[in-house]
């Protein structure tokens, strides 16, 4: 599994070709369910924009791109597909809550997240900026 600490310099998209990487939480689970320590000093200290969602079955939220932000996203209930593509590169991703990840996509990624288990799902997301700017962080970009 890759491991890397929130806060250290992100892999430039241009030279490592990737679109995403998880940060893995700690889970700690019994008969009442579980609890996923997140490495939320890390996390949170650097995003400029926090948000809550939900996304109903068979809908889909995103079909977007960010320049100028990484984007992270982490399911609070159920499964959800991700789409993701850059160039010529595409990937379909599973979120799992129980799995306690933090998923961080790359600016410049379109993404898509379709719910995909019988319940609506709960996310917490936010962003890093990287460039300040008041022009618009968010390009509607058709994926699915």
């Amino acid at each position: 599994m890759h491991k890397k600490k929130a806060g250290m310099n992100r892999i430039k998209m241009n030279e490592s070709r990737k679109l995403y990487e998880y940060h893995q939480c700690v889970i700690f689970k019994d008969r009442r369910g579980f609890v996923a320590n997140t490495p939320w000093n890390e996390i949170v200290s650097i995003l400029c924009n926090i948000h809550i969602f939900s996304l109903n079955k068979n809908c889909t939220r995103g079909n977007h791109l960010h320049p100028k932000r990484d984007e992270w996203l982490f399911i609070l209930n159920g499964k959800a597909k991700i789409n993701l593509s850059y160039e010529n590169i595409e990937e379909e991703i599973i979120l799992d809550a129980t799995e306690g990840k933090w998923l961080l996509i790359y600016p410049n990624v379109i993404h898509t997240i379709e719910t995909i288990s019988e319940e609506t799902t709960y996310w917490f997301a936010g962003s890093r900026c990287f460039k300040e700017s008041e022009e618009p962080d968010t390009i509607k970009a058709e994926l699915l």
